[in-house]
């Protein structure tokens, strides 16, 4: 088994570029610490909007693993602890392994189900459950299927629809092509 392991890479397009390029080379790429550069005149959202597109050529070519650095914490989550939405929402469409922290729960489900998930600070645990990942047997395009089907259930327009769903049921009135028929 081949595989990739870039870190920091800190919003350095050429970097980027060549791993993108070699990807398809590997059985699985790690891209792990800081995919943002806090120092940069590109804007954070700018950033973010980038490195989500190369993050999607790589995984349609190999297996992706892709672990936040600190830089890439641009948001608040529920409990008020430094998050990174946009590494969350590209976990509804990856697999991911993660530290167990915030939301990483509700958004990865249960082993394996959408990815996985260890103690955070503990790179053993991290070790092993990557040594794992790579030698069990995975039927991948079901579990990226499943990441997928969660992503959908989840933008605004299923939000939309579940909300006129709901409120046709109440009120006892049709829905159709997004709108209430009363």
């Amino acid at each position: 088994m081949r595989i990739l392991l870039v870190a920091d890479l800190h919003y350095t397009l050429k970097q980027l570029d060549w791993v993108a390029s070699v990807a398809g080379d590997y059985d699985l790429v790690v891209m792990a610490g800081d995919h943002l550069d806090i120092a940069s005149i590109v804007a954070a959202d700018a950033q973010i909007a980038v490195v989500l597109e190369y993050l999607s050529r790589i995984a349609a070519k190999t297996t992706l693993v892709a672990c936040s650095g600190n830089h890439d914490l641009n948001a608040r989550n529920e409990y008020d602890e430094r998050a990174a939405p946009w590494l969350d929402a590209m976990a509804h469409g990856l697999p991911v392994l993660a530290s167990e922290v915030g939301a990483a729960r509700r958004v990865i489900g249960e082993d394996g189900e959408r990815g996985w998930l260890v103690p955070p600070g503990e790179p053993p645990a991290l070790a092993a459950q990557l040594a794992r990942i790579l030698t069990s047997p995975r039927d991948w395009p079901a579990l990226r299927r499943r990441c997928r089907a969660y992503a959908d259930g989840r933008t605004l327009e299923a939000w939309t629809r579940r909300i006129g769903e709901l409120c046709a049921l109440r009120w006892q009135v049709r829905y159709a092509d997004g709108r209430l028929w009363i």
